[in-house]
């Protein structure tokens, strides 16, 4: 009976030692924690839009498109870093090339982020 348990237990450990290895990787990227912001989120309509891309990195780009009563459209591309703290629902962007900084608050719920500063508030749908 004794030896029974005895191979049952290496047999356990042989397993779990498997397992283990198998489910390890040495690669950097895998241990890196992707934000749920991460990827395009937009805004249109008749007279334009916004939208942001975040990327894993940090990095992004904010996009605006008005439209005139004309048809004629402006557009414009910021380039930014971010630091998103998702447990505050905070938001930093750092606009590059300037020393502008935008704060915002984030509610994100499935495929809709909500981006609210002291001039109002951007609601996302993600593309």
């Amino acid at each position: 009976m004794k030896q029974f348990r005895l191979l049952k237990s290496v047999c356990l450990f042989a397993l779990l030692a498997t397992m283990s290895v198998m489910t390890t990787s040495c690669d950097k990227e895998d241990n890196e924690v992707v934000s749920g912001i991460v990827g395009v989120w937009s805004d249109t309509d008749e007279h334009g839009g916004i939208t942001f891309s975040f990327n894993a990195d940090g990095t992004g780009s904010v996009r605006f498109i008005e439209v005139d009563d004309n048809g004629h459209s402006s557009d414009e591309v910021l380039q930014f870093s971010y630091a998103y703290n998702e447990k505050d629902g905070v938001l930093k962007l750092y606009i590059t090339g300037s020393n502008i900084i935008y704060n915002y608050k984030v509610t994100l719920t499935g495929n809709t982020l909500m981006l609210t500063d002291s001039e109002g508030t951007y609601v996302l749908k993600r593309k």
